[in-house]
């Protein structure tokens, strides 16, 4: 027997409501029970060149330094802790220009220093909240992959530079990096690094040079022996004027000038990296 005309329509409508409903159940079905894509971070420094210059506040011309061979660590801004008022917190931005290669790797470098007026044993939360402040905006270009902190703490400093650390670290983009330097003393173990919280910190720089008296008068190079400190044992700092340790086992190198590199360091960086300079 043919079907009408309503009951046609009413059989096409199930169809089409029926099509629809299994439609939207697939796709919930696909959302609910397939895998989603997990963003993971990215690997700390992984991308950082194995070289890297540091510029201090001179002038500096590196267009020449090619990209793939190293990175360069500027100085960013000074801060200068010389109260413990928030308000007094003093700012001293680069002045000096910088000029670099477009896609050069670039680190942002913050230097803190202190006068005798300040006490880190009554450094309030506000002002270690406002000094934090103050070093993550010196990274804030679109052009800086990393953060890097220069801080000479002294013993009675290392709470106040721990508990900073980790509010820089609460306040900085994951994604970047976060570097310290490190005097070398810090490095062996037991060290008041190794109470920081995990990944508060990505690499700690000893720095191996300016460790007291001429260099010409030494007789024999630092030893990274003294470096036992799983944090400290990625990079290290050298500067051109200095005898340097054996670097074979060390990943990173950074590398301090006094006074502003010359087309002649460059080149002989680009040839042959850091030895290039011996």
């Amino acid at each position: 027997m043919p079907r009408s005309p309503l009951r046609t329509a009413s059989w096409t409508t199930a169809v089409l409501l029926t099509a629809l409903a299994l439609g939207v159940f697939m796709r919930l079905r696909h959302r609910i029970f397939t895998p989603q894509p997990i963003a993971l971070p990215a690997a700390p420094m992984a991308s950082e060149p194995n070289l890297m210059l540091w510029a201090w506040e001179t002038p500096e011309d590196l267009i020449t330094l090619d990209p793939s061979k190293a990175g360069v660590a500027f100085l960013s801004r000074e801060i200068l802790l010389s109260s413990n008022d928030p308000a007094k917190i003093q700012i001293r931005p680069r002045l000096q220009p910088l000029h670099t290669a477009p896609g050069t790797w670039l680190m942002a470098d913050v230097r803190i220093e202190t006068s005798s007026n300040f006490s880190a044993t009554e450094a309030s939360p506000q002002l270690i909240a406002e000094i934090s402040q103050s070093i993550v905006a010196g990274a804030r270009s679109p052009a800086v992959r990393a953060l890097q902190v220069d801080f000479d703490a002294t013993a009675s400093q290392r709470s106040f530079y721990a508990k900073l650390l980790k509010q820089v670290r609460a306040d900085l983009r994951p994604e970047v990096p976060l570097s310290i330097t490190a005097l070398v003393s810090w490095c062996s173990q037991p060290s008041w690094l190794a109470q920081l919280p995990a990944n508060t910190v990505d690499e700690a720089v000893p720095m191996f040079f300016r460790m007291g008296g001429p260099a010409v008068s030494r007789a024999n190079a630092p030893k990274l022996d003294t470096v036992t400190l799983p944090l400290c044992a990625t990079s290290m700092g050298l500067a051109t004027d200095e005898t340097w340790p054996a670097v074979t086992a060390v990943q990173r190198v950074y590398l301090f000038r006094s006074g502003p590199w010359s087309s002649t360091d460059i080149a002989k960086l680009n040839a042959n990296g850091y030895q290039g300079l011996r």
